[in-house]
C-alpha cells in the first residue's frame, strides 16, 4: 500500500506542477486574451505617371483625366486568439485616401476561401465588410487610386479590439516588447520540462540495463555482496528511481548485519524487480516533450507576432 500511495504522490506532485506551471497560465491567458486586427499595407506600385515636361499627354480612367494611377495591395488578418464576428463589428474597418481619390478597389483573394465578404467604394475611402474572421483568416484586397505616393488612414470599431493595427509588409514579423509576467513563467517551466525529457530520456537504457541484469543474475544482490555495496548499489545503479523508492529498499534491509541471508536476498530482489518494471521513463519523457512544447509555442506565439 505504501508503495501505490506513495506513487499516486508523485504523480499528483507531477500533474501539479504541470498544472501550475504550464497549463493553467496558459489557459488564463487565452480565456482573458483580447481579439486583434491586423491590417498590412503591402506595396504600392505606380502604374503610369504624367510628367510634367509633357505638357499635352492626357491620361485618362473610364473616361476620366488622372496625371497617375497607383495600386496598394493590403491584407486584413484576424492576428488574435478569439474569433471576430459581424456582431461585434460597430463599425467596418474603414482604410481612407488623405489625398486624390479612389478609382476603384476589388477583393483579391481571401484564405480560408468561403469567407463572407465585401468591399464598398467611395470617392475617399473603402470599408471592408466580412461576417466572421476566424483566428488567422485573411482578406487580401487592393485599392487603385489616381495619385503617386498614396497615404491612408485607417479606423475600425470593433468589440474586444482596442484599435485596428497597422503596420508595412515588412514589419510582419515584429518581437512583442509587452511580454508579461505569465510568459515567463510558462517560459521557465517549459525549459524545465525538456530538461526532465532529457534526463528520462537517459534513464530509460539504464533502467534496461539493470533489468537484464537482474534477469542474468549478475547484480550484487545475487553476487551475495556486503549491505555497504548493496547500498551503494542502490544508490548509484538503481539512481533512476525516486528517491522514495530507493528509501524504502534501504529500510527494508535488516540493520546490525553484513549480508542477506538467502530469504531476505530474494525479497530484495523481488522488490527491486518490481520497482524497476513499474517505473515508465519513456512515458514520462513523451509528457515531458509535450508540455515543453505546448509551453514553448505559447512563448513563441506570444513574443513573436
Amino acid at each position: 500500500m505504501a508503495k501505490t500511495n506513495n506513487g499516486i504522490s508523485l504523480t499528483i506532485m507531477g500533474l501539479f506542477i504541470a498544472l501550475l506551471g504550464v497549463i493553467i497560465p496558459i489557459a488564463w491567458d487565452l480565456w482573458n486574451s483580447s481579439a486583434e486586427v491586423t491590417l498590412t499595407i503591402d506595396r504600392t506600385a505606380t502604374i503610369v505617371e504624367k510628367k510634367s515636361n509633357v505638357e499635352k499627354l492626357q491620361i485618362l480612367y473610364g473616361g476620366r483625366q488622372v496625371d497617375s494611377l497607383s495600386k496598394t495591395s493590403f491584407e486584413i488578418k484576424n492576428t488574435g486568439r478569439k474569433a471576430v464576428t459581424v456582431d461585434e463589428l460597430i463599425s467596418n474597418p474603414k482604410i481612407t485616401l488623405k489625398e486624390g481619390n479612389i478609382l476603384e478597389a476589388e477583393i483579391v483573394k481571401s484564405s480560408p476561401e468561403n469567407i463572407d465578404k465585401n468591399i464598398v467604394i467611395d470617392e475617399k475611402s473603402i470599408s471592408l465588410e466580412f461576417k466572421l474572421l476566424n483566428p488567422g483568416d485573411l482578406i487580401v484586397f487592393s485599392i487603385l487610386s489616381d495619385v503617386k505616393d498614396p497615404e491612408f488612414i485607417s479606423s475600425a470599431r470593433i468589440k474586444n479590439v482596442r484599435d485596428l493595427k497597422t503596420m508595412k509588409a515588412e514589419e510582419q514579423v515584429t518581437i512583442n516588447g509587452n511580454v508579461g509576467f505569465l510568459v515567463y513563467l510558462v517560459g521557465i517551466f517549459s525549459m524545465l520540462f525538456l530538461l526532465v525529457f532529457f534526463a528520462l530520456l537517459w534513464e530509460a537504457p539504464k533502467l534496461k540495463k539493470q533489468l537484464l541484469a537482474i534477469k542474468r543474475g549478475e547484480t550484487p544482490l545475487h553476487k551475495g555482496e556486503s549491505i555497504e555495496v548493496i547500498f551503494s548499489y542502490i544508490d548509484l545503479d538503481l539512481s533512476m528511481l525516486t528517491t522514495v523508492k530507493r528509501k524504502r529498499l534501504k529500510e527494508s534491509i535488516p540493520s546490525g548485519i553484513d549480508r542477506l541471508n538467502d530469504i531476505e536476498t530474494k525479497k530484495l530482489i523481488s522488490e527491486v524487480s518490481a520497482m524497476l518494471t513499474s517505473e515508465s521513463p519513456i512515458g514520462g519523457a513523451i509528457v515531458s516533450l509535450i508540455l515543453a512544447a505546448l509551453g514553448g509555442w505559447y512563448v513563441y506565439s506570444s513574443v513573436f507576432v
